[in-house]
């Protein structure tokens, strides 16, 4: 796996430890901010990190790397976590 495969599938891991630590260790804390903050917070933790990871993802597949079949599964992911994120957080609130 190289350098910017690695890096796509690395952002949708880190985007989903932010998804467990914000779900189970901030739940409380997080539910008396306005739903605006929420929403910011959701964007930052869990699309951000994905869209970072779909780009690398691209980079990956640009660079015809070693293992491009690897980074076209990491692109699809990301865009499917990016996109699932994006609906709940344009319904929640």
């Amino acid at each position: 796996m190289t350098r910017y495969t690695l890096a796509s599938f690395a952002l949708l891991a880190l985007a989903l430890g932010f998804l467990l630590v914000t779900s189970f260790f901030l739940d409380a804390s997080l539910a008396g901010l306005p739903s605006s903050a929420q929403r910011w917070i959701g964007v930052i933790t869990l699309i951000l990190p994905a869209l970072l990871g779909f780009l690398s993802g691209i980079i990956a597949v640009i660079n015809q790397e070693r293992s491009t079949p690897l980074a076209i599964l990491g692109i699809v992911l990301n865009i499917l976590w990016i996109g699932f994120f994006s609906l709940v957080l344009s319904i929640a609130g």
